[in-house]
């Protein structure tokens, strides 16, 4: 009887513990992402591509983030953005793959162009200068 007793115990507290640990792992995200120890809002805005030749370069040549045609359009955007209070930003690298990465004759990626880290350098300086991830 004494032991019937202790596994009853046993198992209420085993109950009330999870009762009370596991809801917490539960928990729908609320939206935010800690930056810094910041909670920021996941909210933001899909930059999906500026001429779906943001990064790298392709059949037409390059016109990237860091060419002398795109980036100050890309910076009057982000301050456009910034000014407007959105402070993350989602913005595709690869598009649909004409400009990078690179691929091979078997269709497996082999790299990127000489253009690519270019490209992303600038795209995150001109984020970082409008405050904005």
């Amino acid at each position: 009887m004494k032991r019937r007793r202790w596994i009853i115990v046993g198992a209420v507290l085993i109950l009330l513990v999870a009762a009370l640990v596991v809801p917490r792992f539960l928990q729908p995200d609320r939206g935010h992402l800690d930056v810094d120890g910041n909670p920021y809002f996941w909210v933001g805005v899909n930059y999906p591509w500026k001429s779906y030749q943001d990064f790298g370069t392709g059949a037409w040549g390059h016109s990237g983030v860091s060419s002398p045609g795109s980036y100050p359009e890309v910076d009057a955007d982000f301050a456009a953005m910034s000014d407007a209070g959105v402070r993350i930003v989602k913005w595709r690298l690869f598009s649909d793959g004409r400009y990078s990465p690179d691929f091979g004759e078997d269709g497996r990626v082999t790299g990127l162009d000489e253009q690519f880290f270019a490209d992303l350098d600038a795209a995150l300086e001109i984020a970082r200068r409008h405050g904005m991830r």
